[in-house]
């Protein structure tokens, strides 16, 4: 059982790679346990949206304390050819998935598909591949949710799919350090 974010970050670290690895954080994961009180220090709400707040970043993985405003909702998005697993810690989610038909690798025109959606509540792990497009949806309208967000690697640059205009955009990734903490 892991309490801490610290202990999480201090169990992810000793993992060789991430990447090749993918079970092992699945599995660490499923079975840790964050104490909510342990999460107040990242909590920070915008209204209608959701923010990114970086708990530990090195050179191997970052983690992550995502806070969704009511109803807020990610736009479709990859994850610069990395590794991501998400964790609900409070609330509920809906995870839409994508295919690219046409472009989509670089800004530019795209084409994409909906090829499949799921919830996400507390206790699943939703772990996401190199290539994988999705969007995710805070479903509760009336009270905020917390999701926790490992990437392996740290995310630089990623893209952003604009469904019903057929275009994608890169984006270079920003999260809001909240604690100058280093393991």
């Amino acid at each position: 059982m892991v309490e801490s974010l610290e202990d999480l970050a201090e169990r992810l670290r000793r993992i060789p790679n991430l990447h090749a690895d993918g079970g092992k954080v699945d599995a660490l994961l499923r079975t840790h346990a964050i104490d909510p009180a342990a999460l107040a220090p990242y909590v920070r709400y915008e209204d209608g949206r959701y923010t990114r707040n970086c708990v530990y970043r090195n050179g191997i993985f970052e983690l992550l304390v995502l806070c969704w405003a009511p109803g807020a909702r990610s736009p479709i998005h990859d994850h610069g050819g990395n590794r991501c697993w998400l964790v609900p810690q409070t609330g509920a989610f809906t995870i839409d998935d994508y295919l690219r038909i046409e472009g989509g690798r670089r800004p530019g025109p795209v084409r994409l598909e909906q090829c499949a959606a799921a919830p996400l509540e507390l206790g699943d792990v939703d772990a996401r591949g190199f290539d994988d497009l999705h969007d995710i949806h805070a479903v509760h309208v009336d009270r905020p949710s917390i999701s926790l967000h490992v990437y392996a690697a740290p995310i630089g640059r990623y893209l952003v799919y604009d469904w019903q205009h057929g275009s994608c955009d890169a984006r270079s990734f920003a999260a809001q350090d909240v604690l100058d903490y280093v393991i």
